[in-house]
């Protein structure tokens, strides 16, 4: 297990300068071979298994993982390393760290691969669902523009980080070494999702997910109430 990391999420709150910090970690190298990882994740278990300590989705259509916090937070970072594998279809596809208020609200940060009809080819986006509308952001102020056509690899490694905060929301890909391959965001100069829930998202894209970070202010959360019963 690498040191800084537990088994499973771990979920610390303290005080610093007088507002409460919350991480939430999971590296995924406790679990056993095949795990649906459960205990800390709300998932598609038929979609998510951790394999040879990464959490991995091999599901052919869309599908999330959620840890076990349901707060959605105004002030947070999500990151995690993310290896793409393959894609499967023929249109778009995406690979992403994302927070989500719901289904027709959220931002990601995307590796992104296009429909064969555009040459299949690779870059990088941080885009907006808003009000059931995506690509929502394009009446927001650019923040920074950098990378958005970074031709990502199969097989390799990338560190996506993704903050929000009541300023706006940037977005960061690494590569291995740490280096700054693209860097998007967005000041909220307009109407925008302004909160979140911590998100990994795939859409057709089997992918490895590893060393799953948010770093939130826990004062700025809210709870979601709970879906109407029918």
């Amino acid at each position: 297990m690498r040191p800084g990391f537990v088994v499973g999420i771990a979920v610390l709150v303290c005080g610093l300068a007088g507002a409460a910090e919350v991480r939430i970690a999971d590296d995924f190298a406790g679990y056993a071979a095949g795990a649906l990882a459960g205990e800390g994740w709300e998932t598609d278990a038929m979609s998510w298994q951790v394999r040879e300590g990464r959490f991995r989705c091999d599901w052919p259509g869309t599908v999330e993982a959620f840890p076990r916090d349901p707060r959605l937070f105004k002030a947070a970072t999500v990151e995690a390393t993310i290896i793409p594998r393959s894609t499967t279809g023929t249109n778009w596809k995406t690979v992403a760290v994302a927070l989500k208020a719901d289904e027709r609200h959220f931002w990601h940060l995307a590796l992104v691969e296009a429909p064969t009809s555009n040459d299949r080819r690779h870059f990088v986006e941080l885009s907006e669902m808003r009000d059931g509308q995506w690509l929502a952001q394009n009446n927001l102020k650019v923040t920074a523009s950098q990378g958005n056509n970074f031709a990502w690899e199969f097989d390799t490694a990338y560190r996506l980080r993704l903050t929000m905060n009541p300023e706006g929301i940037d977005g960061q890909v690494l590569d291995a070494q740490g280096q700054v391959v693209a860097h998007l965001g967005y000041a909220f100069s307009a109407p925008a999702v302004t909160e979140g829930r911590p998100c990994l998202r795939s859409s057709q894209v089997i992918a490895d997910f590893d060393d799953f970070l948010v770093v939130a202010e826990g004062d700025t959360a809210t709870v979601p109430p709970p879906p109407a019963e029918s």
